[in-house]
């Protein structure tokens, strides 16, 4: 189990809450003929694993517009698609999917549909194994959100309809580092050039950390030293807090940082 109290399958590696590369690997034995449904979800599944630019003003990306045009974006794209599959050594963009494994996986699955089908476009009867994997939508928060009927966060936990995905990590990331700029922008410039200091002062010092050899002398040398630093300021190292979450830009990144906060629920402890 881990923090959030979920459940992991004991096997080590190959099975279905695996890595993208496990993942890509697995097939059911209980294959079914894909049908015009299973369709649609293998070009769900080819746009979601693909998780890149997807040509749209809005410049999102295959994995977060809403589920239709992903599937009308795979159609758009399918020669493409095909050829990664064809010869996947010579077309290696498929090498560029936010999770290529699974991507191929999919592509190979859309290879052997349209060779079953000979230009029959309608023959849905090719019989495939290949899992389209869909994730939940930050669980805790859904669950919380569908028990107290709490209208406010449903859109972001994707229980009500939208024509794009919610993302809660993302409406906490924009707020967090709004709080952030916020803060700062009440800084004096001399204030914030101090705490600027601290924290390249700290990052140059962690950077000649690591450069020296594992568990040598120079190593501990500089590790104590680092030590004393952060306990002298400490306090200004609190302060320098929201002006070093502010050198993070992307929004990935950003999203990142606010996700185990956000999936994990506050504990409390007798004392």
């Amino acid at each position: 189990m881990d923090f959030r109290g979920r459940k992991y399958v004991a096997t080590a590696y190959l099975n279905e809450q695996g890595s993208d590369l496990a993942k890509g690997l697995l097939i059911r034995n209980d294959r079914k003929a894909i049908g015009e449904g299973g369709f649609f979800w293998l070009c769900v599944s080819i746009a979601s694993n693909w998780g890149g630019d997807a040509g749209r003003e809005d410049e999102l990306k295959t994995d977060k517009i809403p589920l239709k045009d992903r599937y009308m974006w795979v159609l758009d794209n399918e020669e493409i698609i095909v050829a990664y599959a064809e010869n996947p050594k010579l077309n290696q963009g498929w090498m560029k999917a936010d999770k290529p494994w699974q991507f191929i996986a999919a592509c190979f699955e859309m290879l052997k549909l349209r060779q079953h089908q000979m230009g029959d476009v309608e023959d849905f009867s090719y019989e495939s194994g290949l899992e389209a994997y869909l994730d939940g939508s930050t669980n805790g928060s859904q669950h919380l959100s569908a028990l107290m009927l709490d209208e406010e966060t449903a859109p972001y936990v994707n229980l009500v309809p939208s024509d794009l995905p919610g993302d809660l990590y993302m409406f906490v990331a924009y707020h967090m580092w709004a709080e952030l700029e916020k803060e700062v922008s009440e800084m004096t410039s001399r204030t914030k050039k101090s705490l600027d200091k601290c924290i390249d002062t700290l990052i140059e010092m962690k950077k000649q950390i690591n450069a020296t050899e594992a568990k040598s002398e120079q190593r501990q040398e500089l590790i104590e030293i680092y030590k004393k630093y952060k306990l002298k300021n400490k306090e200004i190292i609190k302060r320098a807090a929201p002006v070093f979450w502010l050198r993070v830009n992307e929004d990935k990144q950003k999203r990142k940082i606010c996700k185990r906060g956000v999936m994990t629920l506050p504990s409390t402890r007798r004392k």
